[in-house]
């Protein structure tokens, strides 16, 4: 398992999705793009505080918007595995 653990070279933590419904941040990145329609439907329930998924293959993209990282309020990444 990846979760509590960080992402390679950052200081961006991987969390599982108890910490996501506990913490409820702005944003969830996705980075395993080809599991983006799993990892959507089942964190299906962010949208209730208004939080967005972002998916970061091939561009860093959340609705159609390129973001750069300082844009972001908070950042949690979900482990898919």
């Amino acid at each position: 398992a990846k979760q509590d653990k960080f992402l390679p070279g950052s200081r961006i933590p991987i969390v599982g999705e108890k910490y996501i419904r506990k913490t409820q941040p702005d944003y969830v990145v996705i980075f395993p793009w080809n599991l983006r329609s799993e990892v959507v439907e089942q964190l299906s329930y962010i949208r209730e505080w208004g939080a967005k998924f972002v998916v970061a293959v091939p561009e860093l993209e959340m609705l159609g918007i390129v973001l750069t990282w300082w844009q972001f309020r908070s950042v949690h990444l979900l482990s898919a595995f």
